[in-house]
């Protein structure tokens, strides 16, 4: 299924970030071995960005294809595709024990690992991937869509709350300083 960014009002009023080119993204489920790779290829091209900014974020192992297999499950993956080639990726999941305990069961979906390829800075493509999961947690009747970042990135936690995201927390996470943002679906 597609998916476009977009600009202004979301449905439930809340301003939408802003974005100068909307892209139009094919949202898909990670379901091979080559896509696999190809979703891992976007993460670590973001990692080496954030990495060479002094700003790190993730470790090269942590995002080999191997290692995301032990963390997450594979029908959770999904890869933003534009034009045939790798644009984003992101993970969704039903539940999240480890960043978000006391969250009750069903009421959410969670994103993780929203990485955009470097070529698409700045044209909507982050906005689309979450449009997606705004959608997908709609179909299944969720009451929020719900993400944690570095309490330290003050340009991604803008960027999280122009779309309509709130701020509902901030706690350290093993050794990380983890905001929280939930968007309000119902």
């Amino acid at each position: 299924m597609s998916t476009r960014s977009g600009c202004g009002n979301t449905p439930s009023g809340r301003r939408r970030a802003a974005i100068l080119v909307r892209v139009r993204l094919d949202v898909r489920a990670v379901t091979t071995g080559e896509e696999l790779e190809r979703f891992s290829r976007v993460l670590l091209e973001v990692a080496g960005w954030l990495e060479a900014g002094g700003r790190p974020m993730w470790t090269a192992d942590e995002l080999a294809p191997g290692a995301l297999l032990e963390r997450y499950d594979l029908r959770e993956m999904r890869l933003g595709v534009l034009d045939g080639e790798p644009a984003a990726a992101m993970v969704v999941q039903e539940s999240d024990g480890v960043f978000w305990p006391g969250a009750p069961e069903g009421e959410s979906l969670f994103v993780h690992k929203l990485a955009v390829a470097r070529r698409l800075k700045g044209r909507g493509a982050a906005a689309a991937m979450l449009d997606w999961a705004r959608a997908r947690a709609l179909e299944q009747g969720k009451a929020y869509l719900r993400l944690d970042c570095a309490a330290d990135r003050p340009k991604l936690r803008r960027f999280y709350e122009e779309y309509g995201f709130r701020g509902v927390g901030r706690r350290m996470v093993g050794p990380c300083d983890t905001a929280f943002y939930e968007l309000p679906l119902r």
